[in-house]
Order: C-alpha cells, then sequence, then structure tokens
C-alpha cells in the first residue's frame, strides 16, 4: 500500500509539472528549464524567416533574480527583438519592448505593449547593418516585475 501512495505521488508531481506548469517552485524551476528551449523557438518564429538569435540579455527584478529575457535576433539587415517571461508565464500584465538603432533622436524604432500572458514583441529596427542598438524591455506596473535597459550594443 506505501508503495502505490509513493507511485500516485510521483505521478501527481510528473502530472503537474508536465501539465499546469508546475505546483511549487522546485517543479517550476524545472519546467522553466525544459521549456526555455521552446520559449526562444517560438520567438524565433514570431521575428520570421531568415532571423538567427545573436544575443541574449537578463531580465532581472529588483533584487536580481533574472525573471526572462531580451532576445536578440538579426537577418542580416534588421534587428528583431522579443521580451520573453521565464516566470509569472501565463499572467497578463504589462508587457513591453522596444529597439532602436542608437542615435541622439530618442525615439524607438519600434516598440510593443500591452497586457500580454507570455511574450513582448517582435520588434524591428531600422537597417542597422555596422550600427549600434539601444534595447528596453520590462514586465509589470512600472517594470516592477522585471526589466533591462541595454545601450550601444552589436556597434558592429
Amino acid at each position: 500500500m506505501r508503495m502505490n501512495a509513493l507511485a500516485a505521488i510521483l505521478s501527481l508531481s510528473t502530472a503537474c509539472l508536465l501539465v499546469t506548469s508546475g505546483c511549487g517552485p522546485e517543479e517550476q524551476e524545472a519546467e522553466t528549464a525544459v521549456s526555455n528551449g521552446s520559449v526562444q523557438q517560438a520567438a524565433t518564429n514570431l521575428c520570421g524567416a531568415g532571423y538567427r538569435l545573436i544575443d541574449t540579455y537578463p531580465m532581472k527584478n529588483n533584487k536580481g533574480a533574472v525573471k526572462g529575457h531580451y532576445n536578440l535576433y538579426y537577418n542580416g539587415t534588421r534587428n528583431c527583438g522579443v521580451a520573453e517571461c521565464y516566470t509569472n508565464c501565463g499572467v497578463k500584465m504589462n508587457r513591453t519592448v522596444s529597439i532602436r538603432v542608437s542615435s541622439t533622436s530618442g525615439s524607438w524604432d519600434d516598440f510593443d505593449f500591452g497586457q500580454f500572458t507570455t511574450y513582448a514583441g517582435p520588434v524591428y529596427s531600422k537597417p542597422s547593418a555596422g550600427k549600434c542598438l539601444d534595447l528596453s524591455a520590462g514586465f509589470g506596473v512600472e517594470n516592477s516585475v522585471a526589466s533591462v535597459d541595454v545601450l550601444r550594443v552589436h556597434c558592429d
């Protein structure tokens, strides 16, 4: 009887992990680690044919914990950005992502903002070969869940 109970618990834990995105912190971390590849693949598909992942920037909360990533893609002419969640996935909240060729104008080439559950984007830069980029993304009210701001990257 004891072995049947243990088997049932293990089966339920596995079902929680695979079906409901985890039942506790350990399961959620394991589920996140397993799903990261598929989320990044989905982001690649969002940018369109010919885009390849060239960099990833962690989106951290005010305690330094990584809650998502800004994935940067390039197709030989333009860059594409997608901000994806690693935690709070499936929770509808403010999510924003922006991209621009670095300049003094201050306006973004493209941005996406809204109440999304998993990611924001894709967003596209103006033609950017040989030019620096500025990137920004955030989750939550006033980026309270996580954010990243990166200036003057990929200048070659």
